[in-house]
């Protein structure tokens, strides 16, 4: 198979409509070449990662992509590497385009409010 650390690291970015067959390929592939099961694994749970965050890829960027984005950002815990390079991508629109900050400070209040509901005892209703 021609170069497949290159096929792995591209399959968690495919087209939906693409990546069943390549799903196909490469399971077959790593089926034969067992060194490879813990990169296949990696990009499955990738993909996997990338598919649940997939409001962050959308362009233009929607509100739930704002949203997304700022769940990644603020949450506890530091984002999934995959993810990384487009995180970083949104920071800096968001540090030059100023009516995206005012959209994404309507999204993170909503989220802030959202949070204090469901966990009262942050300072929500109760």
């Amino acid at each position: 198979m021609d170069d497949i650390a290159a096929r792995l690291e591209a399959y968690p970015f495919l087209p939906p409509d693409a990546a069943p067959a390549e799903h196909d390929t490469l399971a077959a592939w790593v089926a034969t070449h067992p060194a490879w099961a813990s990169a296949w694994q990696q990009a499955q749970a990738a993909r996997d990662t990338v598919e649940m965050a997939a409001p962050l890829f959308r362009e233009p960027i929607d509100d739930e992509g704002l949203a997304t984005y700022l769940t990644a950002r603020i949450g506890p815990h530091a984002p999934p590497p995959v993810l990384r390079p487009r995180l970083e991508i949104l920071d800096a629109r968001l540090q030059a385009d100023a009516a995206l900050r005012r959209r994404a400070d309507v999204i993170r209040g909503r989220l802030e409010a959202a949070d204090r509901q469901v966990r009262p005892w942050k300072g929500g209703v109760r």
